[in-house]
């Protein structure tokens, strides 16, 4: 069995599959429907039950020899250990997996010298432990989530070069996350395939890992393109969970991009497609994004409805990274909707999953969270402390540290607190601020935003250092200025690489279109039979009269039947 099948190659074995049902022969019609399911469990995962649970009712030994019913039974249980999965029922997928790994290399040992029996039981541990290494990282194993896909590796590398590669590809996207240029240099031979003439299961993960490489280095460009190439090899190759993964992840770098628009109707695909599916921890996931964009378009409200929704879909997705950062999206929006006892429920929430994930920037993030709310809430001390935890939990983490550093400058603005021993400047908060800056200015390429300037020149005025406070000032407005080039810089690329992005996506239809010219010739010239007939009605119209309005009302009545309008406007020229 392929891995993921394109969609020709499962239109065969559903043509396969009917053959079978039409001749009555059951072997043949069960062994149908097992390729058939297989290949439909992520396209149409509620049918893939149904085909399984079919087939399983046929594995009997009259009609297979005991190896291949063991070796059948096993596939259905991974069939649906991956339904079970996607349908949110974690443990119990993870259970069939886990026997279905125990079933595959139980036949390994009792294959003898068969060769096609031992390729396909190899075959089936590899994708057993790719299974596993998903359903590991749901439940916040990271370390055997890793482990699952170098097994992958192994047991596919000697019988199916696609497998082996879709799993190299996965470890790399994995390890770029942590260290895009350590991931990038050890996983150099990537770069030197063409996705254009391997497998579209293979190609998407290839997008893929160059796209997380680009994007965690701050190329959100780069980044879209290849994802957009990826969500493209995803559908066609019939991965869907990894299509709505991409597809959220598109729009969350044209958020980076300043395109929130855009961002939002790439992560409402992802929605669409998950609600279609029906899998609550997708549906919960493209929630959670969609929401992120929503609040960079500053509707808090819905952006905080659709938060809490996200987080009572992935209710089963406790252990999850993804959870977790539902906790912190919906965190910070309450803070922003100044909802501080919500916001610091949620950080508080988002710290004991971060602490049980061991994720340090998240817990970073909790404890920043934590201070401002109870900063807002009144509670100067346990803000400060939270603060402090914050600062100390950064660690390298430059974006970290800035931020933490101008909630506790914030701290000691508004509240007469004891001063740090190591204090450098006249004050409390100048020194957190001025601690920011040169944290700020040891960032390679990073843009010292103008209200962190704004804040030490303000420091400056209440000190009475007039001329500082003044050079400051002037500060924050190039800041201001170049940050504002910048994201209009960034909108720009933006629409460039959308535009890409479209005329990759309209010569795919015009391809899939030459396939079908000849069904679709007749209609063509019927379409454009009328088109004509109403162009002439309108230069009819318009030479009828000479009057400028009746001629201008005559396109404006027309124009809706022969183009996407949105905007109707006539510029009149003067003599001169």
């Amino acid at each position: 069995l392929e891995f993921f099948a394109t969609d020709e190659a499962l239109a065969e074995l559903e043509s396969a599959l009917s053959r079978a049902q039409a001749s009555g022969t059951q072997a043949a019609q069960t062994r149908a429907g097992i390729a058939v399911a297989w290949q439909i469990r992520q396209r149409d995962t509620r049918r893939a039950l149904r085909l399984a649970g079919e087939a399983g009712k046929h594995l009997t030994s009259e009609h297979f020899s005991p190896a291949e019913q063991r070796h059948l039974g096993a596939r259905l249980q991974l069939i649906q250990a991956e339904a079970q999965w996607l349908i949110g029922e974690r443990d119990v997928g993870r259970t069939l997996a886990e026997a279905a790994l125990q079933a595959f290399v139980a036949l390994e040992d009792d294959t003898g010298p068969d060769a096609d029996a031992a390729c396909a039981n190899a075959i089936g541990c590899a994708d057993a432990h790719w299974l596993l290494a998903w359903l590991t990282l749901d439940q916040g194993d990271w370390a055997r989530s890793a482990s699952e896909l170098e097994a992958t590796v192994a047991k596919a590398s000697a019988f199916d070069a696609v497998r082996a590669l879709i799993a190299q590809a996965a470890l790399a996207r994995d390890e770029a996350f942590r260290n895009a240029a350590a991931a990038k240099e050890k996983w150099n031979a990537l770069y030197a395939l063409d996705p254009a003439g391997i497998h579209p299961a293979a190609a998407c993960w290839l997008e893929n890992f160059w796209s997380v490489v680009a994007s965690q280095s701050s190329d959100y460009v780069d980044s879209v393109r290849h994802k957009s190439a990826a969500y493209r090899w995803a559908l066609s190759s019939g991965q869907h969970l990894r299509a709505m993964v991409i597809a959220s992840n598109i729009g969350d770098n044209f958020n980076s991009l300043c395109d929130h628009l855009t961002a939002l109707e790439w992560m409402q695909r992802a929605l669409d497609m998950a609600r279609a599916c029906a899998w609550p921890g997708e549906v919960g996931g493209a929630l959670m994004q969609t929401a992120n964009a929503l609040r960079g378009l500053q509707r808090f409200e819905a952006a905080a409805q659709m938060l809490r929704e996200a987080v009572a879909c992935m209710a089963q997705l406790t252990s999850s990274r993804d959870y977790a950062l539902a906790s912190l999206y919906l965190g910070e929006v309450e803070l922003d909707r100044q909802a501080y006892a919500s916001a610091l429920e949620n950080f508080v929430l988002l710290e004991q999953r971060a602490l049980a994930l061991r994720q340090t920037d998240l817990l970073c993030d909790a404890q920043r969270g934590q201070a401002k709310a109870l900063l807002e809430l009144g509670r100067p001390q346990p803000a400060l402390q939270a603060a402090q935890a914050a600062i100390a939990g950064a660690g390298a983490d430059a974006m970290g540290q800035i931020a933490a550093l101008r909630v506790m400058a914030d701290i000691h603005t508004r509240h007469n607190l004891p001063p740090p021993t190591d204090m450098r400047e006249a004050s409390a908060a100048l020194h957190y601020l001025q601690q920011a800056l040169d944290t700020a200015a040891s960032m390679e390429n990073y843009l010292v935003p103008g209200d962190l300037y704004a804040d030490l020149a303000r420091e400056h005025a209440k000190l009475g250092s007039m001329a500082k406070a003044y050079e400051l000032s002037l500060q924050a407005n190039r800041a201001w200025q170049t940050i504002h080039s910048t994201e209009a810089h960034n909108r720009a690329n933006a629409m460039q690489v959308n535009h890409e992005i479209e005329k990759v996506r309209a010569e795919a239809e015009h391809q899939r279109q030459l396939a079908q010219v000849h069904a679709e010739r007749a209609d063509a010239l019927v379409q454009a039979k009328a088109t004509l007939e109403q162009l002439g009605e309108i230069g009819r119209e318009i030479t009828a009269s000479l009057d400028t309005d009746a001629i201008f009302s005559t396109l404006y009545r027309h124009v809706h039947a022969l183009l996407d309008v949105t905007l109707f406007a006539i510029d009149r020229l003067e003599s001169d």
